[in-house]
């Protein structure tokens, strides 16, 4: 691993494990002045938010590749306000179709707007609008391996973010005022990352130059990943909305805190693999198949030696932590939870690579083919488990199905790299060490 890659994993790695630090630190407080029912708007909201952003149809994963296959082009200025235009016209979209729908949504989720929520759902199809002109300019940052940069300023950005929505949740009006003090931090991150994307490429004055060749070949491409994308939020958030719809916002409070530990967890393997994934595409791209091989694998390893002693610890003391951090009543019931959901995060975490490295190939059919038949299954046994065993069956679920990916998207990955399947699951799976 060369020196950069190894700085670029170490800014990530850190950086999470502060965002991740400063959430921990901040929930105690939120679940505390919210309240019970609250926090479940809180935590369904964050939810609606990122399944929202899905409205990028996957432009946001694309950048990256476009701007590093050809950045050293004189089409790079054309592709920049390409996706510039799209993110802009996907977004205003997105924003009056929520406002369209946004009362049949409510109602479908059980959601009181006499309480004031109608303002908290308006404010997040703001907050998605951001983010989704924020993840553009994030993508331009990677594609130019700007890792470092961009982790510094996340610290200080989190941090503000973090501290802002404590403290407006100790007055009047919290839930609203959470939500938009959020917005507010966004929207400063999103102005950062703009002057600096400038600065790697100057873009101002900008001219509209689209072009329909490229407008189709951008689509085409990230249209696939936004499926898979899709299917792989509905993977990861569809327990969640099971457990709304079913049960009660309670007991979503409850499902989320232990989801959300679980969470930053899954973030640590997932931001080692943003530094593999310009790499995977690179030698992809140069048919450097021998050098795809060895990252593939050093990815695979890299993650299982950073994850594997912290989720073991989680898993061995998750009850006197969470008696801790919040108390012994809350503890009793999101422990067990949060146990369930270590073991599927483990399973995910070191299949993750093989996701990656389809993405970073031009090949997101087969993370989209995995998620398509996941999520189909996934649903209706959450609806099951949660029926028969409470809030805990819904975690039982999503982890059962964070095994599947390796019996179809591992399989083909090493097809790709010409790398024996069986191999790889005994040696670098089983027996890495």
């Amino acid at each position: 691993m060369s020196q950069d890659t190894a700085k670029n994993i170490k800014s990530n790695f850190l950086n999470k494990i502060w965002v991740g630090i400063l959430s921990l630190i901040s929930i105690p407080f939120l679940f505390e002045n919210l309240g019970e029912v609250e926090f479940g708007i809180f935590s369904l909201f964050s939810i609606l938010i990122l399944y929202f952003t899905l409205a990028d149809l996957g432009l946001s994963k694309s950048v990256v590749r476009f701007v590093t296959l050809y950045r050293e082009t004189q089409k790079l200025r054309k592709i920049y306000s390409t996706f510039l235009y799209l993110f802009l016209i996907l977004g205003l979209l997105l924003f009056f179709l929520g406002l369209i729908f946004g009362e049949k949504l409510l109602a479908f989720l059980k959601i009181n707007t006499d309480l004031g929520y109608d303002q908290v759902y308006i404010i997040s199809l703001a907050t998605v609008f951001i983010m989704m002109l924020k993840s553009f300019y994030v993508g331009l940052v990677y594609a130019y391996d700007k890792f470092i940069f961009y982790n510094k300023v996340n610290v200080i950005v989190e941090t503000l973010r973090w501290s802002s929505i404590v403290l407006v949740s100790f007055y009047e009006n919290a839930i609203v005022n959470v939500f938009l003090a959020q917005l507010i931090v966004i929207s400063i991150h999103t102005l950062i990352l703009l002057y600096y994307s400038n600065k790697l490429l100057p873009m101002f004055p900008l001219k509209i130059t689209i072009e329909k060749s490229l407008v189709k070949e951008i689509l085409g491409f990230s249209s696939q990943v936004s499926l898979s994308d899709f299917f792989t939020r509905l993977m990861t958030y569809s327990d969640k909305i099971v457990v709304t719809v079913i049960g009660t916002i309670s007991n979503l409070s409850f499902y989320y805190i232990a989801f959300q530990v679980a969470s930053k967890l899954y973030e640590i393997p997932g931001n080692i693999l943003l530094v593999y994934y310009t790499k995977f595409g690179i030698n992809f791209s140069a048919n450097k198949i021998d050098s795809l091989r060895k990252d593939f694998i050093g990815a695979t390893k890299i993650t299982m030696i950073l994850i594997s002693p912290i989720l073991l610890s989680v898993l061995m003391v998750s009850n006197s932590l969470v008696s801790l951090w919040l108390n012994e009543d809350v503890a009793m019931i999101i422990s067990p939870i949060l146990q369930v959901f270590c073991i599927g995060v483990y399973m995910g975490s070191i299949l993750m690579p093989s996701i990656n490295l389809s993405n970073a190939i031009g090949k997101p059919r087969y993370p989209l083919m995995n998620n398509i038949v996941s999520s189909i299954i996934l649903i209706p046994l959450s609806v099951v488990l949660f029926k028969e065993y409470g809030i805990i069956g819904g975690a039982m679920a999503w982890s059962i199905m964070q095994i599947f990916p390796i019996f179809f998207v591992t399989r083909k990955v090493c097809r790709i790299i010409d790398y024996d399947f069986k191999k790889y699951l005994i040696n670098d799976l089983l027996f890495p060490f």
